[in-house]
């Protein structure tokens, strides 16, 4: 093997190991807490450790609050799957909060928002059932979209399937977002199907 390959392959991930360290540290303060407990009295500008990504913690918190002192939010997350993805400027008075958000619930102070992960907002729209039902729901619609992938039988086609991983990426974290994250599929769908079709029928019938 290359030796030159190798040492190459060492530095970059000695690189990403340590820059992911301080992405997380990062994730769960806040850049300017990080900054603040950085810069120590020492003047070394190191900090002493960091933590790991907490939505577990987070989920543990909101599953032992709901429903027993707040109902589910329910179908304000169900709305925000279906809206998110519309622009403000077509519908300036769209709903983009929940009655009950779950920063209020913990008294979190503001400022920040708490992730869930597909799984915390899953559980909150209707408990364990919703939980296993969109769970069920999201492998089935991977199962599905690897068979477009199998099917692929040009570049764009393999652009079309790739871009379905930027949705898939984005709904682990919240499907709030997933509507959002589905805007450039369909737009590679739209432009595949009927301008690239069309323009080759018309290049056929010359």
């Amino acid at each position: 093997m290359n030796f030159r390959m190798v040492l190459t392959s060492i530095i970059t991930l000695a690189f990403v190991w340590e820059l992911s360290g301080y992405m997380l540290h990062m994730r769960n303060q806040g850049l300017s807490s990080y900054v603040s407990e950085s810069s120590d009295s020492s003047g070394s500008g190191k900090s002493e450790g960091f933590m790991i990504d907490n939505n577990l913690v987070t989920i543990a918190r909101v599953v032992s609050i709901y429903p027993k002192t707040y109902p589910y939010p329910g179908m304000d997350i169900v709305m925000q799957v279906f809206t998110k993805w519309v622009p403000r400027a077509l519908w300036p008075d769209k709903p983009v909060e929940w009655s009950n958000s779950i920063e209020d619930v913990l008294n979190t102070g503001g400022g920040y928002t708490l992730a869930l992960s597909y799984v915390g907002e899953a559980y909150l729209i209707a408990g364990w059932p919703s939980l296993i039902f969109i769970s069920l729901l999201i492998g089935a619609g991977a199962a599905a979209w690897n068979r477009v992938g199998f099917a692929a039988r040009s570049n764009m086609d393999l652009v079309y399937y790739a871009s379905g991983f930027f949705a898939a990426a984005l709904g682990m974290r919240s499907i709030q977002f997933i509507t959002i994250a589905m805007v450039p599929t369909v737009a590679f769908y739209v432009f595949g199907r009927y301008f690239i079709r069309q323009k080759t029928v018309s290049e056929f019938a010359r």
